[in-house]
């Protein structure tokens, strides 16, 4: 794929999570920046997102990537906490350093929860079809992951990308739909009445700096 400037790029995903399996495959995201002088450009039209498969590469330009993140999207923030990176440039470095400015508490509370709720429905919908029942147990570990990572967000302010305990993740595997919604419930419970540290909107005067000297404004 080519790509103008890439400020940060690595591996996510299960690989990231610590629950690749053999034949697994391995998601690469990352951030570009596409130069200011293109938008201005009479007729020209952007893509703000570049995808490609074989192998799986998603790149968001960086306008894109400070948007999903004030919203502490879940697909999007675990590149801001990876343990090292494959590409990255000393702006990349400049916007892992201000990670937590974009974390609020409604909106981790809104993102990670709804996410984790769209497993569960995933899971429901899965069991109408048979040849489909294999991917409740993937559903469960990203359900359970999400709530993981939102109520440690809440609670102190980070993230950990790489799951201390995998065998909770792998246990899935052997228990009903039933079980698993019945331990959602407990788990999304927890995870509302948790206490949270976090502010109540992002900080963006720093984010608005980082943005401003990206486009050299």
């Amino acid at each position: 794929m080519a790509t103008p400037n890439i400020l940060l790029s690595g591996v996510v995903g299960s690989t990231a999570f610590g629950l690749a399996r053999p034949g697994s495959d391995i998601d690469r995201l990352g951030i570009f920046v596409r130069p200011t002088p293109e938008f201005f450009r009479i007729g020209a039209v952007h893509k703000d997102s570049l995808v490609s498969k074989d192998p799986d590469v998603t790149l968001h330009e960086v306008g894109k990537y400070v948007n999903l993140a004030l919203k502490c999207n879940p697909t999007i923030m675990d590149l801001l906490y990876l343990e090292s990176y494959e590409e990255q440039s000393w702006e990349g470095e400049w916007l892992v350093d201000i990670r937590e400015d974009f974390l609020s508490e409604p909106y981790v509370r809104s993102a990670y929860g709804g996410y984790a709720m769209g497993q569960i429905k995933r899971i429901k919908q899965e069991l109408a079809n048979e040849a489909r029942q294999k991917r409740v147990a993937k559903h469960a570990r990203h359900c359970f992951r999400l709530l993981r990572q939102g109520q440690q967000l809440l609670e102190y302010g980070t993230l950990t990308v790489r799951v201390p305990d995998p065998d909770f993740y792998w246990a899935f595997d052997e228990m009903s739909a039933d079980q698993i919604e019945k331990e959602f419930w407990k788990a999304f419970d927890t995870f509302n009445d948790r206490l949270g540290i976090l502010p109540a909107q992002p900080r963006t005067d720093r984010l608005q700096d980082f943005i401003n000297y990206v486009r050299r404004i």
